[in-house]
C-alpha cells in the first residue's frame, strides 16, 4: 500500500542543512498518525552526506537512501525524486527548506480527504484570505500562484496526475519540474492553495545562483509557460497575466541589482538585455520600468554628485 504523501530530498554537499532538515522531520513525523515515504537523493555528495542520513536510518528514521553513481544535474536529482516516490502525493524539498513546527500535520489535514487535487502550492506571496482555498478554476489558481511555482519546496504535486508526462526536452534548464506542476494543475478538478505558513526556506542563501538567472526565468521559464505539448496549455489571458507580474513583481528587483547598481553575486546575468527584449520588445511596461530604474540610478548619480559639490564650497 502506497503513502499519502511522499517527501523527497534532492541533496548534494550541503550535509549540514541535510542533517537540520531530517531532524525536524523526525520530530513532525513522530508527531503524526501517518505513513510518510521519505527519500533522500544524493547526488553523488563528496562531504558526509551517506554519513548523516545512515546515522538517522540507524536511530529508526524511515529513509529510502539513494546515491547516485555520478552527479546528475540539479534537474536529474528532481526527477529522480519524483521517478523513485510512491505516494500519492509527493512533495520535493530542498535541502535547506525546512518545516516550521507543527506544520506536517496541516499538509496531512489538507490532503487526507474526500478530495483529491492535482497541484498543493504554498502560497509564498504574504496574501493571506483564509487558511485554505480550493480552486476548480486552474487558471485562476495559477494565477493567484504565479512565478512561485518555480519555487519547487512551495509544491506538492498528485503523483498520478504526471506519470505519463515526459519533460526531456526541458532537462538543464532548472525548472524540469514546473511542466509537471503545470500538468497537473491543468488536468485537475481541484487545486488547493495553503495559505498558512508551512516552510521556512533558503537557508543557504549564500551559495543560491550558478546559474544564468536571466536565461532561466526569463528564457526557459516563458517558454515553458508557453509550451502546448506537455498536457497543459495556458489561455492567451493568463500568459499576458504571467509574464507581466514576472517582470515587475519579480525581475525588476535583479534588473535592478545586477544590471543597473552592477553588485557581484553567484548568479551569471550574460546576455540579460537580449532575453528581456526578446520576450518584452512589445510590451509598453517593460520600456516603463527600464526608464524608471535608469531615471532612479541617474537621480542617485546627481545627488552623490551635488553633495560633494557642496562639502567642497563649505570647506573653502
Amino acid at each position: 500500500m502506497s503513502s499519502l504523501l511522499t517527501i523527497a530530498i534532492p541533496t548534494y554537499n550541503r550535509a549540514s542543512f541535510l542533517e537540520n532538515s531530517l531532524s525536524i522531520l523526525r520530530n513532525e513525523i513522530s508527531a503524526i498518525n501517518e505513513d510518510i515515504e521519505l527519500i533522500v537523493s544524493d547526488n553523488c555528495s563528496t562531504d558526509n552526506t551517506e554519513v548523516v542520513t545512515k546515522n538517522y536510518i540507524d536511530s529508526g528514521l524511515k529513509i529510502q537512501y539513494i546515491k547516485n553513481d555520478r552527479n546528475l544535474g540539479m534537474d536529474g536529482n528532481f526527477l529522480q525524486c519524483l521517478k523513485s516516490a510512491h505516494g500519492k502525493y509527493v512533495w520535493i524539498l530542498g535541502d535547506d527548506d525546512y518545516i516550521l513546527d507543527g506544520k506536517l500535520s496541516v499538509i496531512i489535514d489538507a490532503i487526507k480527504n474526500d478530495v483529491d487535487f492535482g497541484l498543493i502550492h504554498l502560497n509564498q506571496a504574504g496574501v493571506k484570505t483564509s487558511d485554505r482555498q480550493i480552486f476548480q478554476d486552474h487558471e485562476l489558481f495559477l494565477e493567484s500562484v504565479g512565478f512561485w511555482i518555480t519555487f519547487i519546496s512551495a509544491n506538492i504535486i498528485n503523483r498520478k496526475l504526471v506519470e505519463k508526462v515526459n519533460c526531456d526536452k526541458y532537462y538543464g534548464t532548472n525548472l524540469i519540474l514546473v511542466p509537471f506542476y503545470l500538468a497537473a494543475a491543468c488536468n485537475a478538478k481541484n487545486n488547493l492553495l495553503v495559505n498558512d505558513k508551512i516552510i521556512d526556506g533558503g537557508k543557504d542563501f549564500k551559495n543560491n545562483g550558478g546559474y544564468n538567472l536571466f536565461k532561466v526565468f526569463v528564457h526557459y521559464f516563458i517558454s515553458i509557460l508557453q509550451c502546448k505539448d506537455m498536457g497543459y496549455e495556458l489561455s492567451s489571458k493568463l500568459l499576458l497575466i504571467e509574464k507581466r507580474n514576472l517582470l515587475l513583481n519579480f525581475l525588476w528587483y535583479f534588473i535592478e541589482r545586477f544590471l543597473y547598481k552592477k553588485e557581484k553575486s553567484n548568479f551569471d546575468t550574460s546576455s540579460a538585455w537580449h532575453y528581456l527584449t526578446r520576450y518584452y520588445w512589445s510590451s509598453p511596461y517593460y520600456y516603463r520600468l527600464i526608464l524608471s530604474l535608469y531615471i532612479k540610478q541617474i537621480t542617485k548619480v546627481i545627488k552623490k554628485r551635488a553633495k560633494k559639490i557642496l562639502r567642497r564650497e563649505q570647506k573653502a
